[in-house]
């Protein structure tokens, strides 16, 4: 299984470690003047945190796709997001609407597109859904 990779810009280095340290049970795997990053392993994430250029945050977009083989099937509108929303977690949460009445029943390979701009990374996680009626 491959790994989540997030890096999110911050704006107190030391603030942040003590946080996600807290938030994940576990110590940095590296940690610099003005980066950290942690590998966890449940759920599979490469998380890291940086002070870049006076311009802590995220923005992220996001969109999901449905193929059948190798045709497109369905593409959501793309969903952007420029900082935390679910502030009681301190996340960033999207919601994509994907009308499945629309899809014909049968198997499919749902890609979910999230790409962080701040950091420049991005994730293309896929998995199979089967629609029935």
């Amino acid at each position: 299984m491959k790994r989540l990779h997030v890096h999110v810009s911050v704006r107190d280095i030391g603030t942040s470690i003590r946080f996600y340290s807290k938030l994940f049970d576990a110590e940095p795997t590296v940690q610099k003047a003005d980066y950290a990053k942690w590998m966890l392993d449940d759920p599979r994430v490469n998380f890291a945190i940086s002070r870049r250029d006076g311009k802590p945050g995220v923005h992220l977009l996001s969109n999901v796709s449905f193929f059948q083989g190798a045709v497109k099937a369905y593409e959501s509108s793309l969903v952007e997001v420029s900082g935390a929303n679910a502030h009681e977690r301190d996340a960033a949460v999207f919601q994509l609407d994907v009308p499945l009445n629309s899809l014909k029943p049968g198997f499919y390979i749902c890609q979910v597109n999230i790409i962080d701009d701040v950091s420049g990374h991005f994730l293309f996680p896929r998995f199979a859904l089967l629609v029935r009626r």
